[in-house]
């Protein structure tokens, strides 16, 4: 892997016109600690991006929950009903549940890039040079 990465390198290099020098006790290990510190960033992000979404996913379920209950409350003490109070609770409601849902989405859609940068970090520098170089 680290001598694919290193000809991908290679080849950015020379598209930005930069000679480095290629021996393997130079760039190996810069290359090693390189992608290990990108899996790290990656991971830490992800868990940032990760609770954020949780808390969304919380508070989503809560709001819900509050507009239900304030919406049943609504319907027993009125008898005529306000159309504008309704459309309101009702947007709000759609608001909320689409919220959640792309919450949802986001949250179980880290969940594999964090995997994978834990399990194979130079894949994950590698795809990231890569596209770069596309």
């Amino acid at each position: 892997m680290a001598e694919q990465i290193i000809q991908v390198i290679d080849a950015l290099c020379s598209k930005l016109g930069i000679a480095i020098d290629w021996s393997a006790e130079n760039v190996i290990p810069y290359i090693t600690e390189l992608s290990s510190r990108y899996a790290n960033y990656v991971i830490v992000s992800n868990v940032i991006y990760l609770v954020i979404y949780a808390i969304l996913v919380f508070a989503g379920i809560k709001a819900i929950k509050w507009i239900c209950v304030t919406l049943n409350k609504f319907s027993e003490s009125y008898e005529d009903h306000d159309f504008e109070a309704i459309a309101l609770i009702t947007l709000t409601i759609i608001y909320f549940a689409v919220m959640f849902i792309y919450s949802l989405v986001v949250f179980f859609g880290i969940i594999p890039r964090i995997t994978q940068a834990i399990t194979m970090p130079e894949l994950v520098f590698f795809n990231k040079v890569m596209s770069y170089l596309n």
